[in-house]
């Protein structure tokens, strides 16, 4: 038994060779940092999780050389923001509860997909159905859609500049650009994300009667709000402690 017990253990912890993280967290931190500070500056702190979302790409390809990273990144920016904007619309329609699971399912399946084709790192659709069910599950008017944009598009525009920026100083700009593109879709990648889809819309929106009353209930706003609260906080984590 003790033995069994210590095989287990040795099988399950394992320590991964050192890697430079705390330079890539501070990167992902200043990211949304400066975009929040706006944000509150202003007096549009209901805009701060489209910042939160639009912040997310600077998470991808961090221990890749910066051209590679430039086209993760943007690759990552452009379906993040893709996934508030149709979240926010099938919100602003007030969509019924499954029109809004089967969008949120499209999301993780297309988010799949470009994430084997472009060779994300970190892997998969996780922060498109975040960005997705957050868009979805709270009310929506014709402000959100330039709280989108602004916020989450000018946050993932800085946080583009701000890679390219730091490329200057080991790489040549036109090289960052001009190389490093990246769209080889996988023979599993087509399956694999058809397969994923319905599993992602699932675990964020829930299923059945009482889940559909939730989405539609004005009381349940604070909790239909914790995936961007969460993903708020958990961004320079991730670029921490995901392992590559």
């Amino acid at each position: 038994m003790k033995r069994h017990l210590k095989e287990v253990m040795r099988r399950s912890v394992i320590v991964a060779p050192h890697r430079p993280s705390l330079i890539p967290a501070s990167k992902a931190t200043l990211s949304l940092a400066v975009p929040l500070i706006l944000v509150a500056s202003a007096g549009r702190l209901d805009w701060a999780m489209y910042a939160a979302f639009g912040a997310f790409c600077a998470v991808f390809g961090r221990f890749d050389a910066y051209a590679p990273r430039f086209w993760q990144q943007l690759s990552a920016g452009i379906v993040q923001l893709l996934a508030m904007l149709l979240g926010t619309y099938f919100s602003l329609i007030d969509a019924p509860f499954l029109v809004r699971a089967l969008v949120l399912a499209v999301i993780g399946f297309g988010a799949n997909y470009v994430s084997h084709a472009a060779r994300w790192m970190p892997p998969g659709p996780i922060f498109a159905v975040f960005a997705g069910g957050a868009c979805l599950s709270l009310p929506a008017t014709a402000d959100n859609f330039t709280g989108v944009l602004l916020a989450g598009g000018g946050t993932m525009v800085f946080s583009m500049l701000l890679m390219l920026g730091l490329s200057l100083r080991k790489a040549n700009l036109r090289h960052t650009l001009g190389s490093g593109f990246t769209w080889v879709p996988s023979a599993r990648a087509m399956p694999e994300s058809l397969q994923s889809s319905p599993a992602w819309s699932a675990t964020a929106t829930g299923t059945g009667p009482a889940s559909a009353r939730s989405l539609r209930s004005p009381a349940s706003m604070p909790m239909r709000a914790w995936p961007a609260g969460c993903s708020a906080a958990l961004a320079p984590a991730l670029a921490w402690r995901w392992p590559p």
